[in-house]
């Protein structure tokens, strides 16, 4: 009987490795992004190079005015207001010892007499000399017209007269009212009938300054006010207030007796002040008894 032949097993062979891509297929999406989003990109930076350009421009002309708009920042801004006069009245007399230190002492005078004046209630006699400084805040506005505004009327303070021997002159002023009127307003010296703003407006751009040197006098009575500017700005009117750092400025007349005055005391300028000899005391006021 035969034998049956073995059939031999061939070896399976190894899996062929899968051949190798180039890129040109799997990767063709990424590389269709990338095209199309360098033109992107470039348009994208080209319009923000633009967006600053048109910014750029804008800002300096008109982005300042909206934005100080939007924030309601005034169109006038008022630098601190300096007033100055030669002679004060106080309501009452001086009786604390600090205080009296302050107003014989001369080196401390001048530094802490502001605030004695201010803690006392004091006014200027006769006259206060304001000086107010304006400033622009958007490209264009006019100050159409600045009014005084009485806010209290009082009697003649007569409680302590302050007076400064041989008192400097002061050749700056530009407009002047008395409040003694029964309608204050600002005139010219070289005009004294017609108002400043009826004749003149002030015109300002951005940073630019105008300075106003102005004299407010009384002798009837004692004024405190502050003033009232109507300001033209991005096609609206409005008013803005002037005072002395939210104080009322004020100004007081002049009795025409130093009998009628609790204490008087005179000071020559940049010394303490210290009670004065009659004839000093007639200087002041010629119409004294006895003078």
């Amino acid at each position: 009987m035969p034998k049956k032949r073995k059939s031999r097993q061939r070896p399976s062979a190894a899996p062929r490795p899968a051949p190798e891509s180039d890129g040109a297929t799997s990767s063709s999406p990424g590389r269709l992004a990338g095209l199309v989003s360098r033109p992107a990109a470039w348009l994208a930076g080209v319009a923000a190079a633009t967006l600053v350009a048109v910014l750029t421009a804008w800002v300096p002309q008109h982005g300042r005015d909206t934005l100080a708009a939007w924030t309601g920042a005034p169109a006038l801004r008022i630098m601190p207001v300096r007033t100055s006069a030669d002679d004060y009245a106080l309501p009452g007399e001086v009786t604390e010892a600090a205080d009296r230190a302050v107003l014989l002492d001369s080196s401390a005078s001048s530094s802490k007499l502001p605030d004695l004046l201010r803690r006392h209630a004091a006014a200027a006699v006769g006259q206060i000399k304001v000086r107010l400084v304006l400033e622009g805040d958007r490209n264009s506005l006019r100050v159409t017209d600045l009014k005084v505004r009485i806010r209290k009327v009082t009697g003649v303070l007569s409680g302590t007269y302050l007076g400064v021997v041989n008192a400097g002159e002061d050749d700056s002023i530009q407009m002047s009212a008395t409040l003694d009127a029964a309608d204050p307003v600002l005139r010219l010296p070289d005009a004294p009938h017609d108002p400043y703003f009826s004749r003149k407006q002030i015109d300002l751009a951005r940073g630019e300054r105008e300075t106003l040197d102005i004299t407010l006098t009384a002798n009837r009575n004692t004024y405190e006010f502050d003033f009232v500017a109507t300001v033209v700005s991005d096609g609206e009117s409005y008013e803005q207030v002037i005072d002395g750092a939210g104080q009322l400025l004020r100004v007081t007349g002049k009795l025409p007796d130093y009998h009628r005055y609790g204490t008087v005391l005179v000071a020559d300028v940049g010394e303490g002040y210290r009670s004065a000899d009659t004839p000093t005391l007639c200087s002041f006021f010629d119409r004294s008894e006895g003078c």
